[in-house]
């Protein structure tokens, strides 16, 4: 068994020892605070209990006599009253009685015998206080006197209860007692037993710890003075063979680990010969790849170049757009003008239209009017000659007034023709400009998206320009490290030496040591060098690049 299990086993025994103790100190001081507690609130509570009614009772037979024994009326009313008072308190006190004896059969029996004999008692005294009331004395007198077996049955029946109450009392202490002398006998020989187990343990452990340990301690010397041959024999499974063990292997482990740095000395100088030879390579590829940095560098400055010739060309397009835009909105008002000057004139020809209607039947009745005036100058005869001629010129202005009234009627009409196919062509080319202001302003739009495009390409290759040169800074900055790696390497390789001179004070067995020499160059045919991979120029310059 392990060191640690038995002090977990022996510091376990002593706890469960003390565990025990505590527990049966526990129970036995709970199970006496219980039996007191019950003696006190339950068993003396009852007993008392049942000498209070005991005593009522008494009471109760005492007003009524002395209520019988009064010679005013009112005396007796006053007795009767304390007599009811009586009555309800020893009422609380059996119903409180009956709710505590609940324990077992006895206690029920017990009490069902009182509440019985109780309320006969109280049934025979009622005719007396009946008659009481009535004032009616002898008649009180017979029934009190007829009530009396009762009343002495059930003076025996709670006489029965205190003595039940007081047996029952005497057992509580009497278990109480017995538990406080079981508790005392416990402790003390559970604290005995704990003494001679604990003793007994603490040998045993001090016994079978010392001598292994000194074991360990020897080997422990021996790695310290650098003896690699030493090994401790302990056959043991618990700690201190573990630590046995910890030893040998800390012993052997660092056997192996002189050994590997015997060998590991050997294979470095090949190793740091290597090292030169690729940081030689790393170093003619890292000026390829800054020349090529360079050309990129300069191919991103034509880039940002060609894109801000853009971003200008697209903002002085999106300017003559918006110029553009302005002078086809004007256009637009101006036809707007010309639809409303036309529509203006259409509603001016409609109206002289109507005048030439009246005008039209004007010359329609004065030529009626000629008419009828020659025919009424024909019958006058002679005397309506001259009248006759002045109608007929009446008549024939008449007619050239109609005839002129039609031309210019259809004048008109022609002219209100042309004027309404001219409001037509006058909306189209309104509808027209405002195709046309839209357009412009899409393409406005479109040439501010194209000025915002080459702004953020500008920035972009801004950054891209940005992130070269850094590019180009964290090169020069491998070179320096591909000088220092070389510096290192020569270093690491004089430290090898060193290493290898302080590694010969270990004492090492002959079987582990006889590969050492042999192994310096094992690693040297498994490492290759590494091959300096082709370069791949910088992009030259595009010429194809050109502005929108």
């Amino acid at each position: 068994m392990k060191i640690g299990a038995r002090l977990a086993a022996s510091f376990a025994a002593v706890l469960a020892l003390l565990v025990v103790v505590g527990l049966v100190v526990n129970v036995q001081m709970a199970r006496m605070n219980d039996n007191t507690q019950f003696i006190v609130k339950n068993r003396l509570a009852l007993q008392n209990l049942a000498r209070e009614g005991q005593a009522g009772t008494y009471f109760t037979a005492l007003y009524l006599y002395r209520a019988i024994a009064e010679a005013s009326p009112q005396a007796l009313d006053e007795d009767l009253e304390k007599v009811e008072k009586q009555a309800k308190r020893n009422g609380q006190i059996y119903q409180e009685l009956q709710s505590m004896l609940t324990e077992h059969a006895e206690a029920l029996s017990v009490m069902g015998k009182l509440i019985s004999v109780r309320k006969a008692y109280n049934v025979a005294l009622k005719p007396a206080h009946v008659l009481m009331a009535k004032h009616d004395v002898e008649g009180a007198k017979a029934a009190l006197l007829a009530a009396t077996p009762l009343q002495v049955q059930l003076l025996q029946a709670q006489a029965d209860v205190i003595n039940y109450e007081r047996v029952e009392m005497e057992k509580s202490v009497a278990q109480s007692e017995q538990a406080y002398w079981t508790a005392r006998m416990v402790l003390w020989s559970v604290i005995a037993a704990a003494f001679i187990v604990a003793g007994t343990l603490g040998w045993l452990l001090v016994r079978s710890v010392v001598g292994p340990m000194q074991k360990v301690v020897d080997g422990a010397k021996a790695l310290a003075q650098g003896d690699l041959t030493y090994r401790i024999d302990v056959a043991r499974k618990d700690e201190v063979g573990v630590l046995a063990n910890v030893v040998n292997q800390a012993i052997g482990q660092t056997a192996g680990v002189v050994r590997d740095v015997k060998r590991a000395t050997d294979s470095i100088a090949s190793a740091t010969q290597q090292v030169a030879g690729g940081n030689d390579d790393l170093s003619q590829r890292t000026q390829e790849q800054a020349a090529s940095l360079e050309q990129t560098v300069a191919s991103m400055e034509q880039l940002t170049v060609t894109v801000r010739q853009n971003e200008e060309s697209a903002k002085q397009a999106s300017s003559l757009a918006a110029a553009a835009s302005e002078t086809a909105l004007q256009g637009g008002v101006e036809v707007n003008r010309v639809v409303a000057s036309m529509q203006a004139i259409s509603h001016s020809s409609a109206k002289v239209v109507d005048i030439i209607a009246v005008i039209e039947g004007i010359a329609f009745q004065t030529n009626i009017l000629a008419l009828n005036a020659a025919v009424e100058a024909a019958r006058a005869g002679d005397q309506g000659r001259g009248f006759a001629v002045v109608a007929g010129e009446v008549r024939t202005l008449a007619q050239r007034s109609a005839a002129a009234a039609k031309e210019i009627k259809a004048l008109i009409e022609a002219s209100a023709t042309h004027v309404h196919e001219g409001s037509d062509v006058v909306a189209r080319a309104g509808g027209t400009m405002n195709d046309l202001v839209r357009a412009v302003r899409r393409v406005t739009e479109i040439t501010n998206e194209i000025s915002a495009a080459s702004s953020e390409q500008a920035t972009g290759i801004e950054q891209i320009n940005k992130a070269v040169s850094q590019m180009d800074q964290v090169t020069q900055q491998n070179a320096a490290l591909v000088e220092e790696a070389s510096a290192a390497a020569q270093s690491l390789a004089q430290q090898a030496v060193g290493l290898r001179d302080a590694v010969k004070v270990f004492k090492l067995d002959d079987a582990g040591d006889s590969g050492s020499h042999h192994q310096a160059g094992r690693d040297e045919a498994s490492r290759a060098r590494p091959h300096s991979t082709t370069h791949r120029g910088a992009p030259k310059s595009t010429p194809g690049w050109t502005t929108f």
